[in-house]
Protein backbone atom coordinates (compact mmCIF):
# COMPACT_ATOMS: atom_id res chain seq x y z
CA UNK A 1 0.00 0.00 0.00
CA UNK A 2 1.26 3.48 -0.84
CA UNK A 3 0.88 5.98 1.98
CA UNK A 4 1.05 9.75 1.51
CA UNK A 5 0.70 11.30 4.98
CA UNK A 6 2.49 10.16 8.13
CA UNK A 7 0.85 11.73 11.17
CA UNK A 8 2.20 11.76 14.71
CA UNK A 9 0.68 12.64 18.04
CA UNK A 10 3.17 14.71 20.03
CA UNK A 11 3.21 14.19 23.82
CA UNK A 12 4.02 10.59 24.71
CA UNK A 13 4.70 9.75 21.06
CA UNK A 14 7.49 12.02 19.83
CA UNK A 15 8.06 14.07 22.96
CA UNK A 16 8.19 13.03 26.59
CA UNK A 17 5.55 14.63 28.81
CA UNK A 18 7.90 16.80 30.88
CA UNK A 19 6.62 20.10 29.44
CA UNK A 20 2.91 19.43 29.97
CA UNK A 21 3.53 17.99 33.43
CA UNK A 22 5.63 21.00 34.46
CA UNK A 23 3.00 23.42 33.16
CA UNK A 24 -0.11 21.83 34.72
CA UNK A 25 1.39 20.47 37.94
CA UNK A 26 4.09 23.03 38.80
CA UNK A 27 3.74 26.35 37.00
CA UNK A 28 -0.05 26.75 37.31
CA UNK A 29 -0.01 25.79 41.01
CA UNK A 30 2.72 28.43 41.51
CA UNK A 31 0.48 31.10 39.98
CA UNK A 32 -2.55 29.92 41.94
CA UNK A 33 -0.58 29.81 45.20
CA UNK A 34 0.76 33.33 44.69
CA UNK A 35 -2.65 34.77 43.80
CA UNK A 36 -4.47 33.08 46.69
CA UNK A 37 -1.72 33.15 49.33
CA UNK A 38 -1.45 29.37 49.59
CA UNK A 39 1.42 26.90 49.66
CA UNK A 40 2.23 25.32 46.32
CA UNK A 41 1.15 21.94 47.68
CA UNK A 42 -2.24 23.32 48.71
CA UNK A 43 -2.63 25.00 45.34
CA UNK A 44 -1.80 21.78 43.48
CA UNK A 45 -4.40 19.82 45.45
CA UNK A 46 -7.10 22.38 44.65
CA UNK A 47 -6.16 22.54 40.97
CA UNK A 48 -6.21 18.76 40.62
CA UNK A 49 -9.81 18.80 41.87
CA UNK A 50 -10.68 21.44 39.26
CA UNK A 51 -8.94 19.49 36.48
CA UNK A 52 -10.94 16.37 37.38
CA UNK A 53 -14.22 18.30 37.32
CA UNK A 54 -13.64 19.10 33.64
CA UNK A 55 -11.95 15.85 32.58
CA UNK A 56 -9.98 14.93 29.47
CA UNK A 57 -13.11 14.36 27.37
CA UNK A 58 -13.85 18.11 27.46
CA UNK A 59 -12.03 20.43 25.06
CA UNK A 60 -11.59 22.99 27.86
CA UNK A 61 -9.30 20.58 29.69
CA UNK A 62 -6.61 21.15 27.03
CA UNK A 63 -7.02 24.92 26.69
CA UNK A 64 -4.71 27.00 28.90
CA UNK A 65 -6.71 30.15 28.11
CA UNK A 66 -9.78 28.60 29.73
CA UNK A 67 -7.88 27.96 32.95
CA UNK A 68 -6.15 31.34 33.01
CA UNK A 69 -9.53 33.06 32.59
CA UNK A 70 -11.16 30.82 35.19
CA UNK A 71 -8.53 31.56 37.83
CA UNK A 72 -8.00 35.22 36.87
CA UNK A 73 -4.31 34.92 36.04
CA UNK A 74 -2.92 38.08 34.42
CA UNK A 75 -0.03 36.35 32.66
CA UNK A 76 -0.26 35.03 29.10
CA UNK A 77 -0.26 31.21 28.84
CA UNK A 78 2.54 31.24 26.26
CA UNK A 79 4.71 33.19 28.69
CA UNK A 80 4.37 30.43 31.28
CA UNK A 81 4.71 27.58 28.78
CA UNK A 82 8.04 29.02 27.61
CA UNK A 83 9.38 28.58 31.14
CA UNK A 84 9.05 24.82 30.67
CA UNK A 85 10.50 24.57 27.15
CA UNK A 86 14.01 23.56 28.23
CA UNK A 87 12.55 20.53 29.99
CA UNK A 88 11.31 19.03 26.73
CA UNK A 89 12.94 15.73 25.80
CA UNK A 90 12.46 14.00 22.46
CA UNK A 91 12.40 10.20 22.35
CA UNK A 92 15.47 8.72 20.66
CA UNK A 93 13.44 6.58 18.27
CA UNK A 94 11.48 9.71 17.28
CA UNK A 95 14.62 11.45 16.07
CA UNK A 96 15.78 8.28 14.31
CA UNK A 97 12.56 7.75 12.36
CA UNK A 98 12.08 11.44 11.57
CA UNK A 99 15.58 11.60 10.08
CA UNK A 100 14.72 8.63 7.86
CA UNK A 101 11.30 9.95 6.83
CA UNK A 102 12.63 13.41 6.03
CA UNK A 103 14.78 11.86 3.31
CA UNK A 104 11.77 10.08 1.78
CA UNK A 105 10.22 12.64 -0.55
CA UNK A 106 7.06 10.58 -0.97
CA UNK A 107 5.81 11.25 2.58
CA UNK A 108 4.11 14.35 3.97
CA UNK A 109 4.95 14.60 7.69
CA UNK A 110 2.40 16.01 10.11
CA UNK A 111 1.97 16.52 13.84
CA UNK A 112 -1.64 16.11 15.00
CA UNK A 113 -2.10 16.71 18.73
CA UNK A 114 -4.80 17.53 21.27
CA UNK A 115 -2.47 20.22 22.62
CA UNK A 116 -3.49 23.80 21.97
CA UNK A 117 -1.45 25.92 19.59
CA UNK A 118 0.00 27.76 22.58
CA UNK A 119 1.78 24.52 23.46
CA UNK A 120 2.47 23.27 19.93
CA UNK A 121 4.22 26.40 18.71
CA UNK A 122 6.66 26.20 21.61
CA UNK A 123 7.16 22.43 21.68
CA UNK A 124 7.77 22.19 17.95
CA UNK A 125 10.82 24.46 18.30
CA UNK A 126 12.55 21.51 19.95
CA UNK A 127 12.52 19.69 16.61
CA UNK A 128 14.46 20.31 13.44
CA UNK A 129 12.40 21.17 10.35
CA UNK A 130 10.85 17.72 10.02
CA UNK A 131 7.19 18.58 9.61
CA UNK A 132 5.18 19.86 6.67
CA UNK A 133 2.14 20.70 8.79
CA UNK A 134 1.27 21.01 12.49
CA UNK A 135 -2.32 20.72 13.68
CA UNK A 136 -3.98 21.20 17.05
CA UNK A 137 -7.27 19.34 17.27
CA UNK A 138 -8.75 21.88 19.68
CA UNK A 139 -7.35 25.05 18.10
CA UNK A 140 -7.74 24.06 14.44
CA UNK A 141 -10.77 21.74 14.51
CA UNK A 142 -12.59 22.66 17.73
CA UNK A 143 -12.59 19.19 19.30
CA UNK A 144 -10.48 16.37 20.66
CA UNK A 145 -9.19 13.47 18.58
CA UNK A 146 -11.47 10.96 20.29
CA UNK A 147 -14.16 12.02 17.79
CA UNK A 148 -13.69 10.39 14.35
CA UNK A 149 -15.17 13.58 12.84
CA UNK A 150 -12.02 15.41 13.91
CA UNK A 151 -9.89 12.93 11.95
CA UNK A 152 -12.23 13.39 8.98
CA UNK A 153 -11.69 17.15 9.11
CA UNK A 154 -7.96 16.49 9.39
CA UNK A 155 -8.02 14.41 6.18
CA UNK A 156 -10.17 16.99 4.42
CA UNK A 157 -7.76 19.75 5.36
CA UNK A 158 -4.92 17.75 3.83
CA UNK A 159 -7.03 16.67 0.81
CA UNK A 160 -6.23 12.99 1.33
CA UNK A 161 -8.25 9.81 1.71
CA UNK A 162 -8.13 8.17 5.16
CA UNK A 163 -6.52 5.04 3.68
CA UNK A 164 -3.60 7.17 2.48
CA UNK A 165 -2.76 8.21 6.06
CA UNK A 166 -0.74 6.51 8.79
CA UNK A 167 -1.28 7.93 12.28
CA UNK A 168 0.74 7.03 15.38
CA UNK A 169 -0.14 7.98 18.95
CA UNK A 170 0.12 6.76 22.51
CA UNK A 171 -3.58 6.80 23.41
CA UNK A 172 -5.91 4.09 22.09
CA UNK A 173 -9.11 6.09 22.62
CA UNK A 174 -7.77 9.31 21.14
CA UNK A 175 -5.48 7.99 18.41
CA UNK A 176 -6.04 4.40 17.33
CA UNK A 177 -9.77 3.83 17.76
CA UNK A 178 -11.22 6.98 16.12
CA UNK A 179 -8.66 6.98 13.32
CA UNK A 180 -9.25 3.29 12.57
CA UNK A 181 -13.02 3.81 12.49
CA UNK A 182 -12.49 6.33 9.72
CA UNK A 183 -10.20 4.01 7.76
CA UNK A 184 -6.86 5.53 8.73
CA UNK A 185 -3.98 3.09 9.30
CA UNK A 186 -3.39 3.79 13.00
CA UNK A 187 -0.83 2.46 15.46
CA UNK A 188 -0.27 2.88 19.17
CA UNK A 189 3.25 3.37 20.41
CA UNK A 190 3.84 1.45 23.66
CA UNK A 191 7.54 1.52 24.46
CA UNK A 192 7.08 -0.06 27.90
CA UNK A 193 4.75 -2.82 26.68
CA UNK A 194 2.10 -1.92 29.25
CA UNK A 195 -0.86 -2.03 26.87
CA UNK A 196 -0.60 -5.55 25.47
CA UNK A 197 -4.38 -5.84 24.99
CA UNK A 198 -3.95 -3.61 21.96
CA UNK A 199 -1.42 -5.95 20.31
CA UNK A 200 -3.04 -5.72 16.88
CA UNK A 201 -2.25 -2.03 16.50
CA UNK A 202 0.72 -1.77 18.84
CA UNK A 203 4.33 -0.93 18.07
CA UNK A 204 7.06 -0.73 20.70
CA UNK A 205 9.35 1.55 18.71
CA UNK A 206 8.73 4.20 16.08
CA UNK A 207 11.44 2.48 14.06
CA UNK A 208 8.90 -0.24 13.30
CA UNK A 209 7.47 2.23 10.80
CA UNK A 210 10.39 1.37 8.53
CA UNK A 211 8.77 -2.04 7.94
CA UNK A 212 5.20 -0.75 7.94
CA UNK A 213 6.02 1.88 5.31
CA UNK A 214 8.30 -0.45 3.31
CA UNK A 215 11.24 1.94 3.46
Amino acid sequence: MSFKVISFDLDGTLLKKDIVNAFWFRELPKLYAKKNKLSQGEALSLLEVEYKKIGSEDVRWYDPHYWFDKFGFEEEPSQIIRKTKDEGKIYRDAIEILEILRNEDRFYLVVFSNSSRDFLEIKIDLFDNYFDRIYSSISDFGGIKKDPKIFKEFCNRLSVRPRDVVHVGDNYEHDVKPASELGINSFMIDRDLKKSKYDKNMIKSLNELIHILSI
